[in-house]
Order: structure tokens, then C-alpha cells, then sequence
């Protein structure tokens, strides 16, 4: 397995997910923020780039699997 820049930001931005997941402050009436989608879409990119770079087996079923 090859360590490329986007298997880094595969991993890195889905730690940050967890990150926020796990410790987001409580308080009532705050929902999920702008950047919490943004993050996410970030991840889903990299993850879809990612697989279509180095496994093109799983390619059609990781795009159908993120709609």
C-alpha cells in the first residue's frame, strides 16, 4: 500500500470528524455548523479520489454508496 497526499487527508480529515463528534461542546439549540459540512464534503472528495486512484475496483460502488 502506497502512503499518498490523499490517503493522509482521507485519514487526517476523518479524524477531525471524529474530533468534533466526540467533543462538541453541549449546549442547547446549536446544531451542526457551516464548517461541519464542509468538512465532510472534504472528506467524501478525498475518499472518492483516494479510491479512484488506487482502487478502481471499488470506485462505482463507493459513488453510489456517498449519494
Amino acid at each position: 500500500m502506497s502512503f499518498t497526499p490523499a490517503s493522509a487527508l482521507v485519514l487526517g480529515l476523518g479524524a477531525r470528524i471524529v474530533f468534533n463528534v466526540l467533543f462538541r461542546p453541549v449546549e442547547a439549540g446549536v446544531g451542526i455548523s457551516i464548517s461541519d459540512y464542509v468538512v465532510q464534503g472534504l472528506w467524501q472528495g478525498a475518499l472518492v479520489f483516494y479510491v479512484f486512484t488506487e482502487h478502481e475496483a471499488f470506485a462505482s460502488a463507493l459513488a453510489v454508496g456517498l449519494l
